[in-house]
């Protein structure tokens, strides 16, 4: 067996055996960024290896998750043996994977730092899924080679615990705001490679960041905070199917779950904050990820805090005109996929909706005129069957939850060039969204990992997707900018054009009305009507 080594300045020695792709592609894995003293705690940087080298062959551990399995796109990647499974770990999870042509190049390359989706709750950046070697041989192909960067980072409670027991605790060990930890992870990875990635061949002035889903939600916070605004990190930034809006909540909503877990775990109110936190701490990673299902399920969303540091305020559709980002980012490409909304069907019809129990649901929120105008936007009658009521609402939902925020994020954004996919190929995999191009569905096509188990017809696509991810983030533009053009790319749904892309529905009615929390309203109903609890003051 043999070994690739670099030498990192200020580290030391890096080894690994894993080379991908006809040994054109080498992976160094389970590279430690952060270290995390205290559950509850934010990280700080992982400036040291012991003995002054690290051996990269083997995954890191990733936070842990339920056990529930959750596969969005239904066709199944075997690991390599060699891969194994490493137990998770809350303490030793800020670690990362980077994949980089196997020869160094004679000038520095760009990079791209990779956040998984998962409701915050599940998922790794170990996955064969998110394995980038074929997207770096592709990208050496061409004659741009990159760097990819995936990053596992704390998920659920560990990552998003939040109450007044937790600020105070925190402000008492010298730390300002209260959870967001998962983001504080992200935020260190962006350093530590910022600070070493010249060291693998990257280029520290020329990183572009890619989220997904949840993942994107949470880059999008980042990319509004001051944390990476006094530090130039990043140039650029890809959000797929999420946003800020999506998962942020104030603290009155982060206490009650944390009161729930307390009950839960049979930690009485009773003792002192202190006592409190300190039993809370102490129970073990497998029951605090089984302790999830007091929320109502097994796999419940996460969503980041306003916490007056990291989230000063909530964020929301329609302040996004004017809101402001980090001044390094410059360009951003944004996407979507045809049916996001699809991904909350089962708890949309779990709840068994009717056309006039959607009618009084609407009545709460907005006046006759406004309900009537929804309505008919969404063609929603008395006669529907139960079936194409869902379908509808399933509409609603999506527009309203993922394309109308990443619309406004597109042609507001200021700093530079704003590019917009749409994805409307369908998923012909076995599986519960089979025949939809539902939320994820373009993760089977921009990692190149399925190119083997896919149609002629969806290979040449994904090598498209590909080929225009690599464009930019090597600094060219894929298609015209959606903020100037006015016009996004559609893969699909019978290959890939320039299409028109318009506002949702009902954003268009808010802006004939002049209603100014039009969104925030539409988002309240979406999450009635799928049942998710948002606890206020």
């Amino acid at each position: 067996m043999s070994f690739i080594s670099r030498d990192i300045p200020g580290l030391g020695r890096i080894t690994t055996s894993i080379k991908l792709c006809e040994d054109t592609v080498v992976q160094f894995r389970g590279v430690p960024y952060g270290v995390v003293e205290q559950r509850f705690r934010q990280p700080q940087l992982c400036e040291t290896w012991g003995g002054g080298s690290f051996e990269a062959s083997k995954f890191g551990p990733a936070c842990p998750s339920p056990a529930t399995i959750f596969n969005l796109v239904g066709a199944t990647l075997k690991a390599h043996e060699r891969e194994g499974q490493v137990p998770a770990d809350e303490f030793r999870c800020l670690n990362l994977n980077i994949t980089t042509p196997i020869e160094i190049a004679s000038n520095l390359l760009p990079v791209s730092i990779y956040f998984h989706g998962g409701m915050n709750c599940t998922s790794s950046a170990n996955l064969p899924g998110y394995n980038p070697g074929n997207l770096v041989r592709l990208s050496m192909r061409l004659g741009s080679p990159i760097i990819v960067v995936t990053v596992n980072f704390r998920l659920g409670a560990f990552g998003f615990m939040a109450s007044e027991d937790l600020k105070a605790d925190n402000r008492e060990a010298g730390y300002r705001g209260v959870g967001n930890y998962a983001l504080y992870d992200q935020y260190t990875a962006l350093k530590w490679v910022k600070k070493y990635i010249a060291g693998f061949g990257g280029d520290p002035d020329q990183i572009t960041a890619i989220g997904q889903s949840s993942g994107a939600s949470d880059l999008h916070i980042l990319m509004m905070s001051d944390l990476l605004r006094s530090e130039a990190l990043l140039k650029q930034a890809v959000i797929i199917s999420g946003n800020a809006v999506m998962t942020s909540r104030e603290l009155e909503h982060q206490q009650r779950i944390y009161d729930k877990f307390l009950e839960h775990l049979q930690i009485p109110l009773t003792l002192s904050p202190a006592d409190r936190l300190a039993r809370l701490r102490a129970v073990k990673q497998q029951d605090l990820t089984s302790a999830y299902a007091c929320l109502g399920s097994p796999l419940p969303n996460w969503q980041a805090t306003v916490d007056g540091v990291v989230l000063k305020t909530l964020p929301t559709c329609d302040r996004m005109s004017s809101q402001t980002y980090a001044l390094s980012i410059k360009r951003i490409m944004v996407g979507d996929c045809e049916q996001e909304g699809i991904l909350w069907g089962e708890r949309i019809r779990q709840k068994h909706w009717t056309a006039t129990k959607v009618f009084e649901l609407l009545r709460t929120y907005f006046d006759p005129d406004d309900v009537s105008d929804i309505l008919r936007q969404y063609e929603i009658a008395g006669g529907d069957s139960d079936q194409d009521l869902t379908t509808k609402l399933i509409k609603f939902c999506g527009e309203v939850e993922f394309k109308q925020p990443l619309y406004e994020l597109a042609v507001n954004w200021k700093n530079g060039d704003a590019f917009y996919y749409h994805m409307r190929f369908i998923n012909h995999f076995e599986g519960r969204f089979k025949g939809s191009a539902h939320h994820g569905v373009d993760l089977l096509f921009f990692f190149q990992t399925y190119n083997h188990v896919l149609s002629e017809e969806y290979e040449a696509v994904a090598e498209q997707m590909g080929k225009h991810f690599i464009k930019f983030i090597s600094g060219g533009s894929p298609w015209d900018p959606f903020n100037k053009a006015g016009r996004c790319l559609s893969y699909g749904p019978e290959w890939v054009s320039v299409i028109k892309r318009d506002e949702a529905h009902s954003w268009q009615h808010q802006k004939e009305v002049g209603c100014n929390d039009w969104h925030e309203k539409c988002t309240l109903v979406s999450r009635d009507l799928r049942g998710e609890v948002v606890y206020k003051k």
